[in-house]
């Protein structure tokens, strides 16, 4: 079991990368940076590759999915009681 401590630094190492990725847009949120700040999604240019994007969700049902299908369908299978002695 993970401790909620080293979850909450581990979201904030990732939020640490995100800011220094987009420094500017960081910046903006509090009228700082040089940009005006950008709320608008966009599809990213150019688009990923077909392969790509096929093997990356091919793997996630491989290795997210299907294991919490078996563990279901392992629970839901009725199980034998074996009679207690007495």
């Amino acid at each position: 079991m993970k401790k909620p401590k080293r979850e909450v630094g581990f979201s904030l190492i990732e939020l640490l990368i995100v800011v220094t990725i987009h420094w500017q847009q960081f910046l903006s949120l509090f009228g700082l940076g040089r940009e005006a700040g950008e709320f608008t999604l966009h599809l990213k240019q150019p688009p990923l590759p077909w392969l790509y994007v096929s093997v990356i969700l091919s793997l996630v049902a491989l290795f997210e999915v299907l294991p919490y299908l078996e563990e279901l369908f392992r629970s839901i299978k009725p199980r034998k009681v074996k009679p207690t002695p007495g």
